[in-house]
């Protein structure tokens, strides 16, 4: 049996969007917003750590920054977050990805996005 790798050709350079370290961040706080992006289809991740359990939501936004295309809700523990979407998403010009805490935590939280440019996949 032969395995065929399914993925991603890289087509751009890897971005890093860092935010800040949040003490006692209130409900509905911004972690971290790539701001507008270019076109394209690209593979996110996201690096984090908190001194505390946490709730936060993905974004996907739309290029006016007033609507959620998409959203999807992640919990984790204290420690460390590596949180990989394994799929190319695609974005039109001026759309952005955010992570938006969901409920106050007392305690510290970072968190950045990585967006690597990539060729779309097609089945």
């Amino acid at each position: 049996m032969a395995l065929r790798r399914l993925g991603a050709r890289s087509v751009g350079t890897t971005f890093w969007f860092q935010g800040s370290v949040l003490t006692n961040p209130a409900d509905l706080t911004i972690v971290v917003d790539t701001g507008p992006m270019t076109a394209g289809n690209y593979l996110l991740s996201m690096l984090a750590a908190g001194s505390v359990a946490v709730v936060y939501d993905w974004q996907h936004r739309d290029a006016s920054n007033t609507s959620t295309l998409h959203s999807q809700r992640r919990r984790w523990a204290s420690g460390p977050i590596d949180d990989l979407f394994g799929n190319d998403i695609a974005l039109a010009s001026g759309e952005r990805i955010r992570i938006i805490l969901q409920g106050a935590i007392v305690g510290e939280f970072q968190g950045s996005i990585f967006a690597k440019e990539v060729e779309a996949v097609t089945p």
